[in-house]
């Protein structure tokens, strides 16, 4: 009789045991998420992005000069879209377009405050393309717009465009 009750017990164990050991690897893989603390997460705000993106892409005509212009404007003045699509996307695009694989991006390196929203900067630019690489400081002034954000305002100097103290 006691060994029946053992045996009883031992296969009452042994259920038990299977059964959260199947139980854990059903379901020990899955993660619960809540989600709430997502909305509450302050991403960083990057001030110089905008200005910064849209010199590297003015910097790196595609296969689609209207296009190309739409994204270098889109982190500029309505002025300075302006005036790069009117004086000085022509100069770039006739530089670089032909060229395979061009890309580009920069560093900033000096920034000279003209006013609380407005400042110069000089930006160190890698200019890729399939058989050669520019570096070169380009010159830019940029003001502030009412999201705090920098934007492109001219492009004073760099490759492909003629200086405004050499014309």
């Amino acid at each position: 009789m006691k060994l029946s009750k053992i045996f009883v017990l031992s296969l009452l164990l042994v259920g038990i045991s299977l059964t959260v050991i199947f139980g854990v690897a059903a379901h020990g893989n899955q993660e619960a998420v809540d989600p709430e603390p997502l909305n509450v997460v302050t991403m960083p705000h990057d001030e110089q992005a905008r200005a910064l993106m849209s010199l590297a892409t003015a910097f790196a005509p595609n296969t689609d000069k209207a296009q190309w212009i739409e994204f270098a404007c889109a982190g500029m003045t309505k002025g300075g879209c302006d005036f790069f699509r009117d004086n000085q996307a022509s100069a770039i695009w006739d530089g670089f377009a032909r060229q395979s694989g061009v890309s580009s991006g920069g560093s900033l390196v000096e920034t000279i405050a003209i006013s609380n929203t407005a400042q110069f900067w000089r930006v160190h630019m890698i200019i890729s393309t399939g058989s050669k690489e520019i570096r070169s400081d380009v010159h830019v002034l940029v003001e502030r717009g009412t999201d705090g954000s920098w934007y492109l305002n001219r492009i004073l100097y760099g490759p492909g465009i003629q200086p405004a103290w050499e014309e």
